[in-house]
């Protein structure tokens, strides 16, 4: 059961090399990819989760200083490499909790190009314990590729996701994957097989190719992320960190330079550079959201009321489909007092209905006409519901039968 749903959690669709499908969702960054996480092993937050495999037997971190020494990929190939917090609904409705690494294209300047495919390299001393590869049967034509678990040091487990082609070593342990099962997320179907394995790597060893990956970062050391509801989150998200800090200073200056928006065109300077999951705000509207009746995993069904990836000065209203009307991301400025496109941090049980419009798409321009409304019944519930005038106009705002409650 671990693995199934390890393999259930561990992708959410489109790989980056897929532009055609990337590109025509409405929203360019879109790309639902790995969620690289174990979904499935549920336990107390308050205490550290069980090491995989043969990381049990890797020395402690503690004693390993920062253990990555050499850059998975070329960094000149690359364009960007967009912060975590990735929100791509309905598959990755929630902040996700890796990078998109996105790699400059054979036409440059042309994003309807095919991207380079590079080299992916062992970024340290590491040994892998899980490789799963992904089947898109929705793809045309329907291609495969791979995501790889692996540890530099026992506490820091990291992942690849979307390795297109594996090195002839890793193929051949490829030979042994089983556990195979077909599920359909953000409305394409999927076959994932996997396998549990000991393979080391040195630094600079091939991975593979791809032209384009994701890569994780969980600290087991850390103190959990604090999500209202950590039981829902699986044990590995509440542990992810920033992959660049586990590389040494100037490896890490050079993968911060080139955190932003998927195309090059927008860096993010927020702090932390490399971006952030947790939005959770007790008794607040902020954060996420769950559809009642629905499973945590996937993440379709359910909503998030978050702040954008690359501009952390802009929210977002992230919609799976429980709200079809609603489906997707929406941008907006927030205003620190009213109820029209208030902060929700600020947004409470309190009585009151909020209305949202002038939003924006991810390159800034206008999204529109379009209002959404929502109130909390409780602190623990939320309603929301597409507004049919258009915008918001006058407060004389009510939810109507067809809002959508989620609860917390």
């Amino acid at each position: 059961m671990k693995r199934l749903l390890l393999a259930v959690s561990l992708l959410l669709i489109s790989a980056n090399g897929m532009a055609g499908v990337k590109f025509g969702l409405g929203k360019a960054a879109a790309d639902r990819s790995s969620k690289l996480i174990d979904k499935a092993k549920k336990k107390d937050p308050d205490h550290a989760p069980d090491y995989n495999g043969a990381a049990a037997a890797l020395p402690s971190c503690n004693s390993t200083g920062l253990p990555l020494t050499v850059l998975p990929l070329d960094l000149t190939s690359v364009t960007a490499i967009y912060p975590l917090g990735n929100l791509a609904p309905s598959g990755h409705t929630f902040p996700s909790d890796h990078h998109n690494i996105y790699m400059n294209r054979t036409v440059p300047g042309d994003l309807a190009s095919p991207p380079l495919t590079v080299d992916i390299l062992s970024p340290g001393n590491i040994t892998i314990t899980d490789l799963a590869s992904t089947e898109y049967l929705s793809a045309s034509p329907v291609f495969a590729d791979y995501a790889i678990e692996f540890y530099p040091c026992r506490e820091l487990r990291m992942v690849f996701g979307h390795v297109r082609t594996l090195s002839p070593a890793l193929a051949a342990a490829a030979a042994s994957l089983g556990n195979c099962f077909t599920y359909t997320t953000g409305g394409a179907a999927v076959r994932r097989c996997d396998t549990s394995l000991t393979f080391h790597l040195a630094p600079g060893d091939q991975v593979g190719t791809s032209p384009g990956v994701d890569l994780g970062a969980y600290d087991l050391r850390k103190t959990p992320l604090p999500f209202i509801s950590p039981q829902r989150q699986g044990m590995y998200k509440l542990y992810a960190a920033c992959p660049s800090d586990y590389f040494t200073p100037g490896m890490k200056a050079a993968m911060d330079a080139k955190t932003g928006r998927y195309d090059g065109l927008q860096w993010r300077t927020d702090l932390p550079v490399c971006g952030q999951i947790m939005y959770d705000i007790p008794n607040r509207a902020q954060g996420e959201w769950f559809k009642p009746g629905e499973p945590d995993i996937p993440e379709d069904p359910h909503l998030a009321l978050v702040h954008n990836p690359v501009t952390y000065a802009l929210e977002a209203i992230s919609a799976g489909n429980s709200t079809p009307d609603l489906l997707g991301v929406r941008y907006f400025v927030p205003a620190a007092s009213g109820r029209v496109n208030r902060d929700f941090a600020d947004v409470r049980s309190d009585g009151n209905v909020y209305c949202y419009d002038s939003f924006q798409d991810p390159q800034g321009g206008e999204a529109g006409p379009f209002a959404i409304i929502l109130d909390m019944p409780t602190d623990t519930t939320l309603r929301i519901e597409k507004y049919a005038p258009g915008v918001c106009g006058s407060p004389a705002w009510t939810m109507s039968g067809a809002a959508v409650t989620f609860q917390r």
